[in-house]
């Protein structure tokens, strides 16, 4: 009895194409991650010196550890997109990213507006 070797379905041009495309645009981001995986442990000491020291930072640790956590793999992922031109780490990774952001932007205005009452709150005592 004669046995074939297993076909192994050749990639179409198509996915060589698309499979290129990410790997393109991942590099970017990829060679940043290094930056991004310090920031984010950088990000975490002080999340956990801040708790150790004030007790009422646990809502804003919850926030900071969850945002580095979020930046972590989010650089794990794009490092995996740039190596192997998988499009669903990308977008994962991208989506991560964008959610990173988001959070940061909603975290600055709140702090802000507490700066900005602050100061007018403190206005009067200050001269």
């Amino acid at each position: 009895m004669n046995q074939q070797p297993a076909s192994v379905p050749k990639e179409t041009l198509e996915e060589r194409r698309s499979r290129e495309i990410v790997k393109a645009a991942a590099r970017n981001l990829a060679r940043g991650s290094g930056w991004m995986k310090f920031l984010a442990i950088l990000t975490i000491i002080s999340s956990i010196t801040s708790l150790i020291f004030q007790w009422w930072t646990v809502f804003y640790l919850w926030i900071t550890l969850w945002t580095a956590f979020l930046l972590f793999h989010s650089a794990s992922l794009v490092g995996q997109a740039a190596e192997f031109g998988e499009a669903t780490k990308l977008n994962e990774a991208m989506d991560r990213l964008r959610l990173y952001f988001k959070i940061s932007g909603i975290v600055a205005v709140i702090g802000l507006l507490v700066g900005l009452f602050t100061l007018i709150v403190t206005a009067p005592w200050i001269g």
